[in-house]
């Protein structure tokens, strides 16, 4: 149960059998896609958490965390039929807005979107994080950009700015 509060993000399983969902003021919860279950928490919180995606191994969820800013990560496992978190671990460490991380279908590289230049674009990271050495960050798109998502295959990234879906 999400207590009555709002559901602010959500991203399937790679498995597509659960719908991982964030329930404002309560934390991240886990549902079976089929409907067959109650939604299960996965992460209690009292803070703002928004889902981002899976790993394709289903091994590590991405979410941000507000008012604390940043991306963080968390290995996840099967207990019993539910999912189990492990101890959060911050990904990127941030004094602006980043939001809807999610990594591509390799899992290689995480996009999301920051306000750190005054305006939402979209970045990627490679995953994990380089632990020293140039190209950490890319910026990939220029005019503004929000939302974005990987298309299966993992060539193209997917975004919108104002009107328009760009790759």
């Amino acid at each position: 149960r999400t207590r009555g509060r709002p559901i602010n993000w959500q991203s399937w399983s790679p498995d597509g059998r659960l719908v991982i969902f964030s329930s404002i003021g309560n934390g991240i919860f886990e549902a079976r896609a089929d409907g067959a279950s109650q939604p299960h928490e996965l992460m209690p919180s009292n803070v703002l958490r928004s889902v981002g995606s899976f790993t394709p191994d289903g091994k590590r969820l991405v979410y941000t965390e507000a008012p604390n800013n940043g991306i963080w990560t968390v290995p996840v496992f099967d207990e019993g039929g539910h999912l189990k978190a492990g101890t959060p671990e911050p990904f990127l460490k941030s004094t602006v807005s980043d939001l809807l991380p999610a990594f591509s279908p390799d899992g290689r590289w995480l996009a999301y979107q920051s306000n750190e230049s005054g305006t939402n674009e979209i970045y990627v990271r490679a995953f994990p994080a380089p632990t020293s050495g140039p190209g950490s960050k890319w910026q990939i798109s220029n005019n503004g950009g929000t939302y974005p998502r990987w298309v299966r295959t993992g060539h193209d990234l997917l975004y919108q700015s104002g009107d328009q879906i760009l790759t």
